[in-house]
């Protein structure tokens, strides 16, 4: 089974990279306006079932990861070429506390690994948000 499994995961890599550049060469920047909401809002450039499999894994491997509860945002923008900046994480409503779980999404933001926003056949600055959800060691909703 894994045979057709790992095929397909690179064909999807490939794919989506493809995606990526095509979108840098078919779309000028306009950087003069960042957006909030967008039809076409700027995407995590890798697998995002593989980002929440990875999260899962990390929550399960601590020690009593059936007492993690809570919600956790991040903030940021993505730039037209894919870069983040203005990265915010100290939200009130933030509950979870636990170092690798936020290094894990912190990191994720600053990978710079996104696909920018497009607006009127222009990639355009957008401004994104990330929010998890955890109930008793499990992912309840992540959005990102």
């Amino acid at each position: 089974m894994k045979f057709y499994i790992l095929p397909m995961f690179f064909l999807t890599l490939l794919i989506v990279k493809s995606n990526a550049q095509e979108i840098y060469s078919k779309y000028p920047c306009d950087s003069s306006i960042t957006f909030d909401i967008l039809v076409e809002p700027a995407k995590y450039s890798g697998i995002e079932l593989s980002v929440k499999q990875e999260l899962q894994k990390l929550i399960l491997q601590e020690k009593d990861y059936k007492k993690i509860n809570g919600k956790y945002f991040i903030s940021f923008t993505v730039s037209c070429e894919g870069m983040t900046s203005n990265i915010k994480s100290d939200y009130k409503t933030n509950t979870i506390s636990n170092n690798s779980i936020l290094s894990y999404l912190m990191n994720l933001v600053a990978q710079n690994n996104w696909t920018p926003a497009i607006h009127r056949e222009k990639r355009v600055p957008y401004n994104k948000r990330i929010s998890l959800e955890i109930k008793k060691g499990k992912i309840k909703e992540f959005n990102f």
